[in-house]
């Protein structure tokens, strides 16, 4: 019965003809029963006598049974009508119930003259659309004929398009109609999609769970004079998932939610994708969820929700992170301490710094009477490990703990970095060196591993490590990326290249050279880590991509491009100022259909 109470709803702004009221019936309720009749006709028996004016004839419904098989509802409504004299005819609505299905809706109007009824403005205005000796809806999803009854009076049924079902000498005409219909919505929705892509994408995010936040200049100014940035989704075929909104902010996918600015509150929200529900209510700061649970913010302070908006705690805490392996920080009075996914607090609040539960194990610390002591402790609250007085946690910034960054201190792989007699070593759980890095007497400054290799500063310069301590990747340059795709990316002097496994710069090796040297090709002045077998570069200020063994993928002519993240990449042409286009591992362009922005909130 939903499709009913919707449609009554939307309804009770405007006044119904009897051609509206039937039309809608029949196409909302094709598989109505003699209930769902009884129920049209209570409603918009209400419906009428509330819009209709004061001192105005009511409008009446009953219900008769013709015989066992068949039964009608009837609504009359006084002066629904309208001639070009100005008069105002009644019209007697029927819904024909055959075998408790509804089968047809027809209207008797008071009128002897069809011509009457058929040059009205009012007929004019349904934009029906006379097809031999009936007429048909814009889309043809139902049809209406006019005859007289045996009283004499004026009658327009009104049947679903069944083209089979018509007369013979109407068939070809109907379906030549609809031929020529479907064309003219291809036409226009070509011209539309060419349209949109005269709109230019100024913020492009990369694709998560198939879907991309995009945004362009819309209509409204900021208080600075300055084009306010609208943002809507993409999918992989470059169509608006909807048309609007166009939100103020958007967040990437994740976990099957986004956030997003709503652009009438200005405040927080979550959006689903296709595989989840709607989640209630606003915030004003929220985070996306990790394991089924997001920090939101209100003015009384940070609290949990879960994917049904449910609040899993109050929103008390004055500050909060969010969860990791099940547990999550959360502060009140100047205290940390973490709860559970069931919000229940696990671990009271009793510590003055804490780091997010890594690798089972959590970094925190307390004030103590002689100094500040630090601990790794497991989910259950018992001490793992406590640091010495010569050890020391190398400290984290209030942004990276924030954005659950990986963190020296965070157990990774099983090892965690920290200072011992001012030196940073790998420890495991028990306090123990696990790897010792030769140093040559330089100070290091100790990265995790990633793909089996460590980053690694001594003497001012990057090197990089195995897992057994040994340098593969000699400490002399001045820069040093993260090992992905078994490249490394290198920088000497302002050039950089890639280094294999063992060391040897197998891309750009001119970084090499010593300073001043003839070059023998142009400095890689940026370059990304390699991200599905492609990195970005950066030549003479264009942008490109190459692949492992140094080969260009798209030669370096874009104005900026963006590492392939899901089978995309966001780049911008080289005819583009600063309008973002997607491309597909393969190399080829997604166009962004958009419609015209400018909405104004």
């Amino acid at each position: 019965m939903k499709i009913i109470f919707v449609w009554v709803a939307a309804l009770t702004l405007i006044i119904l003809s009897s051609h509206q009221l039937s039309a809608q019936v029949f196409y909302l309720k094709k598989k109505a029963d003699q209930a769902d009749v009884k129920e049209i006709l209570s409603s918009q028996l209400e419906l009428v006598n509330l819009i209709l004016p004061e001192g105005k004839q009511r409008a009446t419904a009953s219900y008769q049974t013709i015989n066992d098989s068949t039964s009608e509802g009837i609504l009359t409504i006084p002066g629904l009508f309208p001639l070009n004299t100005g008069k105002l005819i009644d019209a007697v609505m029927h819904l024909v119930a055959v075998n408790n299905k509804l089968k047809y809706t027809y209207t008797v109007y008071n009128s002897t003259n069809i011509a009457e009824i058929t040059n009205s403005e009012e007929f004019s205005s349904w934009k029906l659309h006379p097809v031999g000796e009936i007429y048909c809806d814009s889309y043809y999803n139902y049809y209406s004929r006019l005859y007289k009854n045996s009283a004499g009076k004026v009658v327009m049924e009104y049947h679903p398009m069944e083209v089979a079902k018509l007369p013979i000498s109407l068939q070809q005409r109907v379906k030549d109609s609809v031929t020529v219909l479907l064309k003219q919505l291809a036409e226009e929705e070509e011209m539309q999609l060419k349209a949109g892509l005269q709109n230019s994408v100024h913020v492009a995010k990369d694709f998560h769970d198939g879907l991309a936040a995009i945004g362009i200049a819309g209509a409204g100014t900021d208080k600075d004079g300055k084009s306010v940035t609208l943002y809507a989704y993409i999918d992989t075929a470059g169509i608006l998932v909807e048309e609007e909104p166009y939100y103020l902010m958007a967040s990437d996918f994740q976990e099957h939610y986004a956030l997003v600015i709503d652009p009438d509150t200005k405040l927080w929200e979550f959006i689903p994708d296709e595989n989840r529900g709607s989640i209630e209510g606003t915030f004003q700061h929220a985070y996306l969820f990790n394991q089924g649970r997001a920090l939101v913010y209100r003015n009384t302070g940070f609290g949990f929700i879960d994917t049904l908006g449910t609040e899993i705690t109050k929103l008390k805490y004055f500050d909060a992170r969010s969860f990791s392996e099940g547990m999550a920080a959360v502060k009140n009075e100047n205290k940390w301490g973490f709860i559970d996914l069931n919000g229940k607090e696990a671990l009271i609040l009793q510590f003055d710094k804490v780091h997010d539960f890594k690798g089972g194990y959590a970094l925190v610390g307390k004030e103590g009477d002689n100094r500040f002591k630090s601990y790794y402790i497991r989910k259950d609250g018992q001490v793992a490990y406590e640091f010495s007085s010569n050890e020391r946690a190398i400290p984290a910034t209030l942004d990276e703990l924030r954005n659950n960054s990986l963190l020296p201190g965070d157990f990774y792989n099983d090892m965690a970095i920290i200072e011992r007699d001012g030196k940073q070593i790998y420890i495991n759980i028990t306090g123990k060196e696990v790897i010792r890095v030769k140093s040559r007497g330089c100070k290091l400054k100790l990265r995790h591993f990633v793909n089996g290799y460590a980053r690694i500063e001594a003497c001012g310069k990057w090197g990089m490590i195995d897992r057994n301590g040994n340098w593969v990747i000699a400490a002399e340059y001045d820069a040093i990326g993260d090992m992905f795709n078994d490249r490394v990316a290198v920088m000497r002097n302002g050039n950089w290249g890639f280094a294999d496994k063992t060391g040897q710069i197998i891309i750009n090796p001119g970084i090499t050279d010593r300073p001043g040297a003839i070059q023998k090709q142009a400095s890689y002045d940026y370059v990304s880590n390699f991200s599905e077998g492609l990195a970005v570069v950066r030549v003479n200020e264009n942008y490109g991509y190459i692949d492992t063994n140094g080969q260009w993928f798209i030669k370096p002519t874009l104005k900026n491009a963006r590492p392939f993240k899901n089978g995309f990449a966001c780049v911008i042409f080289p005819e583009g100022e600063k309008e973002w286009q997607y491309i597909r591992r393969d190399g080829t362009q997604i166009p962004i259909y958009l419609p015209d922005p400018s909405i104004e909130f």
